[in-house]
């Protein structure tokens, strides 16, 4: 720990942590924490934004990083003693890799990246994190916030479609997706969702049972009509008839059912009951309750 001289804190009258007297659980911080957070509290009673404080916000870091009024008043130094703000930035990396899902952290950097008022060194610096952990949702956060400084969704969809070749399953690069297709086009054209159906397929493809695309799917048919893009149905009802699995995949039954629930037809509701009845009975039984409820809406 990087704790202060206390000799250059000779004109501070420390201030203790008003506890109250016969706690019921009081908590036993460590002698040096007590000390710091001491002269902490004189230092912001007194408005004190000196190189001094920075370094003592840094030595309370250490002990308890997630501590944003310390945090806090770190920026307000910061910002006060115009101090270098790329070493800020540099700071916060070598923080967020010691502690990459710390709240605290993302949002100093964010602040620090809008006083600097560029953006160009976030995408490296959330690939960089995410080359530790690829689901790191503090790091997709920040990604999404700084696509919207950049505007940069086309050249990202690319980004995407790298960590996807990576891992299938990451949720978390589906989830990304999704955000960027709907940041761009605020409106999504025939082409792009058709462009998009083929995409997910060809994960589908892959991996039937993992439900990250199938997920990414039905998102575009909260606002389109199944019928509307008649390649989902034939898609899927190529795989049951194709893939060993196809009648044991549960988000690809579901699919199903949606579609022959919007078809109505005599024919499509009884298809539609027929794989309701087995995802009721054996593939999802977890869910019965919602197929048992679902299957007294068909019949």
């Amino acid at each position: 720990m990087s704790t202060p001289s206390f000799a250059d804190w000779d004109d501070i009258s420390p201030i203790p942590q008003d506890d109250y007297e016969n706690s019921l659980a009081p908590i036993h911080y460590s002698n040096d924490y007590k000390t710091l957070m001491n002269l902490f509290r004189a230092c912001r009673q007194a408005g004190e934004k000196s190189q001094r404080v920075l370094q003592l916000t840094k030595s309370i870091i250490e002990i308890n990083p997630a501590h944003y009024t310390v945090w806090q008043y770190r920026r307000q130094c910061v910002f006060n003693l115009i101090a270098d703000l790329d070493d800020e930035l540099s700071y916060t990396l070598e923080m967020a890799l010691e502690h990459p899902k710390n709240y605290q952290i993302w949002y100093h950097r964010r602040e620090v990246v809008d006083q600097l008022n560029n953006y160009e060194k976030e995408i490296p610096f959330v690939d960089f994190i995410l080359e530790y952990d690829d689901k790191n949702y503090h790091a997709w956060a920040h990604r999404q916030w700084a696509c919207e400084k950049l505007g940069n969704w086309e050249s990202e969809l690319d980004s995407v479609d790298r960590y996807l070749k990576i891992d299938v399953r990451n949720n978390s690069a589906w989830n990304h997706r999704w955000f960027v297709i709907n940041s761009f086009y605020k409106i999504l054209p025939t082409h792009v969702v058709t462009k998009e159906i083929a995409y997910i397929f060809s994960f589908i493809d892959l991996t039937l049972n993992n439900e990250s695309p199938w997920n990414y799917l039905r998102g575009f048919f909260t606002r389109n009509k199944y019928s509307d893009f008649p390649e989902v149905k034939e898609k899927c009802e190529k795989l049951v008839e194709s893939h060993p699995e196809a009648l044991d995949c549960t988000p690809l039954l579901t699919t199903l059912v949606f579609i022959y629930e919007e078809d109505e037809t005599e024919d499509s509701l009884n298809s539609a009951i027929s794989y309701i009845e087995r995802l009721k009975n054996e593939v999802d039984v977890v869910r019965e309750k919602y197929w048992g409820m679902r299957l007294k809406r068909n019949v």
